[in-house]
């Protein structure tokens, strides 16, 4: 395979295998500091175990910027509800079409409807770099 080609692999290959999750009621604030405390750039929004929202840090720095008090507003209210998902078998091809197509760097993948992490705009740039 030349090297710069993404090829046959499948997201499995390079998703981060750890999904950091938050509730719909927490503060942005305190998102913000578990995202940089685990050093993420996307929170999974669960309840009962099932993924209904993601909160980015591009989610964050919107709310901010249209003056929103992040120790006031919680993730419910800037996360993205439902957000369009990948699957581990997905090929890493599809994966990165789906984040150009919708401007987005982080896309969850799920499996049984649950998330199991998370694959990013980065991890499509290393493995094109990496061959």
């Amino acid at each position: 395979m030349p090297q710069g080609a993404i090829g046959p692999r499948v997201v499995r290959d390079l998703m981060r295998h750890r999904v950091v999750a938050g509730r719909r009621g927490e503060r942005l604030s305190q998102i913000a500091a578990r995202m940089h405390q685990e050093d993420v750039g996307a929170i999974a929004i669960v309840e009962t175990g099932r993924m209904i929202g993601i909160v980015t840090e591009r989610d964050i720095v919107r709310a901010v910027g249209d003056g929103r008090d992040p120790r006031a507003t919680t993730a419910g209210a800037c996360m993205t509800a439902q957000p369009m998902t990948v699957r581990p078998g997905d090929s890493l091809a599809s994966a990165a079409g789906i984040m150009t197509a919708l401007g987005v760097r982080h896309r969850p993948v799920v499996e049984d409807d649950r998330p199991i992490g998370f694959v990013s705009a980065r991890d499509v740039v290393r493995a094109a770099a990496c061959g």
